[in-house]
């Protein structure tokens, strides 16, 4: 854990979750717990951040290239054990409703715990995640924000559950030049966090009846807020 918990109020749409999501820097922390609601009916919201460090050598730093690699090959990647580890340690339980938000590796590891059933994920938004392939169970309420010049999404394929997503799609840099002084700047979370107050002021009636669902599982009563790191042990 990094720091002390922390009050928090309910997001109340895509802004607030895409605000939320930890910023990628190394030493940081990957990965944020909410939660509302009393022990044994307790929701939560997970916000997990993007690749951090894209050195090709391992490092203490499981949010890494060699991370990402693993988790398109859904071979178990570290920031993905690190993110059951941080739920189990902030006291989610199993059958605990949990909404899973992420952005680029973090949006493709919230797609895998969501997938793997450990947890009761009811809801889940990604932004920017390499995350098409990962087949999340039926029914589960998806959202999906993908930049059309972002070659990030496209790495994940177009498999999976696709058609049971909503799938929000923009051009960042329609009208105006692409930054030449930056490295893939429509995959950039300040990007994502724009777009995703763009979806809140829209009439969409599935983003709309998103958000609806998101207040109903989540309550309107304040909650708390931890923050979490996960580091690589020698050899893992």
């Amino acid at each position: 854990r990094v720091g002390l918990p922390a009050p928090a109020r309910p997001p109340t749409g895509f802004g607030d979750l895409a605000a939320r999501l930890p910023s990628a820097a190394t030493g940081g922390a990957q990965v944020r717990v909410e939660r509302y609601g009393p022990a044994g009916s307790a929701a939560w919201v997970v916000y997990i951040g993007g690749t951090a460090e894209w050195s090709p050598v391992v490092t203490a730093e499981p949010w890494d290239l060699s991370s990402n690699v693993a988790a398109v090959a859904e071979e178990g990647a570290g920031s993905y054990r690190a993110v059951l580890e941080a739920m189990r340690e902030a006291g989610v339980q199993p059958s605990d409703p949990v909404v899973q938000v992420g952005h680029s590796q973090g949006g493709l590891v919230a797609s895998q715990v969501a997938a793997s059933g450990e947890f009761n994920t009811v809801m889940i938004a990604t932004f920017g995640a390499p995350n098409g392939q990962v087949e999340v169970p039926a029914g589960l309420a998806a959202v999906a924000v993908e930049h059309s010049d972002d070659i990030v999404p496209a790495l994940g394929g177009p498999g999976g559950r696709a058609e049971e997503r909503l799938v929000v799609r923009r051009e960042v840099f329609a009208t105006e030049p692409v930054p030449v002084d930056q490295a893939l700047p429509a995959h950039a979370l300040t990007a994502y966090r724009e777009t995703a107050g763009l979806m809140d002021g829209s009439p969409e009636p599935r983003l709309q009846s998103w958000r609806s669902a998101l207040a109903t599982v989540l309550g309107e009563k304040p909650g708390s807020m931890s923050r979490w790191r996960g580091v690589r042990a020698s050899g893992d």
